[in-house]
């Protein structure tokens, strides 16, 4: 006898609709929604640790960015002033570049950093002894600058610099002293590793030029304490160490006093 197609096809739909091995609808859309997630996760994770390593390398760099655009927009006014001759923009961007340098070294001695530098991780930035004689040659700079500036603002430079001509030691002290700080720098081996060539080609030559400038440097230190003590020995000793070449340094001196001018 035929099957009823109305009764076969009622007891498909039961069968169908007692099945209880098919998930439901809304455990289908939450597993969707995990392997969604569990796809975009691992690109999400990298792109958040990427932006936190961005955020802190401009952190990390951001008093660098700061020294060079002061420092920057400093001799950019300077140059303009001294080829304009606008006492202005002179004095301005003599002002500007001492207090970068002044800022510098303070930073620099506060957080024993080399400023002027930039670094690709905080353990990097760290350099002790290296950072404060960084910063006390800055200062020196810096003081230097704002010197500079301060007598073109008062209008007392041409003045300044014709002691200069009889008495060069106010000049010549911070100038040792720079040389001193700059000399010890020099020497400074910095952190790893160069090979042979790079020891013959940067290691070593730096290091001479290095002793050089400090040489020349504490030269000059000694040289203004022996004046101190005893002028007159300084002076003949001078004239015997230098013999017929003092008139030379004089003429140098006086060039650069008229450079300055």
């Amino acid at each position: 006898m035929a099957a009823d197609p109305a009764r076969m096809a009622r007891n498909s739909t039961e069968t169908e609709d007692l099945d209880f091995t098919a998930p439901p609808v809304g455990s289908r859309l939450k597993g969707a929604t995990h392997r969604t997630r569990s796809i975009s996760a691992p690109g999400f994770q990298r792109l958040k640790f990427r932006l936190r390593s961005l955020g802190t390398l401009v952190l990390l760099n951001i008093r660098a960015l700061v020294e060079y655009a002061v420092l920057g927009a400093g001799i950019f006014l300077a140059v303009a002033g001294r080829q304009s001759g606008s006492a202005r923009n002179l004095v301005l961007g003599i002002s500007l570049v001492g207090a970068a340098l002044l800022f510098a070294g303070v930073a620099s001695i506060v957080t024993r950093r080399v400023s002027f530098r930039f670094y690709g991780r905080a353990g990097l930035a760290y350099a002790g002894a290296v950072g404060l004689i960084s910063g006390m040659t800055l200062l020196v700079a810096g003081g230097l600058a704002a010197a500079a500036a301060a007598a073109l603002a008062t209008g007392v430079w041409d003045a300044k610099l014709q002691i200069l001509l009889t008495n060069p030691w106010p000049l010549l002290i911070p100038v040792g002293l720079l040389l001193v700080g700059a000399g010890l720098l020099l020497m400074h081996r910095p952190y790893g590793h160069f090979g042979s060539l790079g020891m013959m080609l940067y290691i070593i030559p730096k290091a001479l030029t290095g002793a050089l400038v400090l040489i020349i440097g504490t030269a000059i230190l000694a040289g203004w304490a022996w004046k101190v003590y005893d002028a007159k020995a300084f002076l003949g000793f001078a004239h015997l160490f230098l013999d017929g070449n003092m008139q030379y340094l004089e003429k140098g001196w006086h060039a650069l006093i008229a450079w300055l001018r």
